[in-house]
């Protein structure tokens, strides 16, 4: 595993339970893909970054895959829409016990 680079903490609740609990969701450093990393062809250049959910009942971790550095870091930086596919199970806050989302 790569490097932390930064992390959220957050709140989730599980619905009908009112009871929150924590997470934390984690940005990990960049890196470009080399020879034999992965097993697809890509360009010179192409980069990843993993993001990770650790904290929910089921630890979750994913690596996003960009052209660059700069597009593996805009589509794992994207808290909200990573967030939005465990919304049909969690309720998510913020730590102070604003809602996380507004709608």
């Amino acid at each position: 595993m790569y490097e932390c680079l930064v992390e959220r903490e957050l709140a989730y609740s599980t619905p009908p339970a009112s009871e929150r609990r924590r997470f934390v969701f984690r940005l990990f450093i960049p890196f470009e893909f080399q020879e034999g990393m992965v097993d697809f062809a890509f360009s010179k250049g192409a980069a990843g970054r993993t993001y990770e959910i650790d904290g929910l009942p089921h630890k979750y971790s994913f690596t996003c895959i960009g052209a660059d550095r700069l597009q593996a870091l805009q589509l794992a930086a994207d808290v909200d829409g990573h967030l939005r596919m465990f919304r049909d199970k969690y309720e998510f806050f913020f730590t102070d016990g604003e809602p996380y989302f507004e709608d």
